[in-house]
């Protein structure tokens, strides 16, 4: 019991921990929806991808996320 136990909470820190589809949708539309365009969202949520290994993790670190937003400017 135990270890399922176990398992299960590792899975959950584990997927809580990366970019879903679902949170890539939610910044393309947060990004779009503030009259960006395309190309820039695009390269912006490349950017964010690379360097931060989850939606919730880049909301975290505004300073950096700004750095890497210019770089596709």
């Amino acid at each position: 019991m135990n270890k399922l136990l176990i398992s299960i909470s590792i899975l959950s820190i584990i997927s809580c921990a990366k970019w879903t589809d679902t949170k890539e949708q939610e910044f393309l539309k947060r990004c779009e929806r503030i009259k960006l365009d395309k190309q820039y969202c695009d390269c912006a949520l490349e950017k964010v991808k690379t360097t931060f290994s989850s939606y919730e993790e880049m909301m975290n670190n505004e300073k950096e996320t700004a750095k890497l937003f210019v770089e596709c400017l």
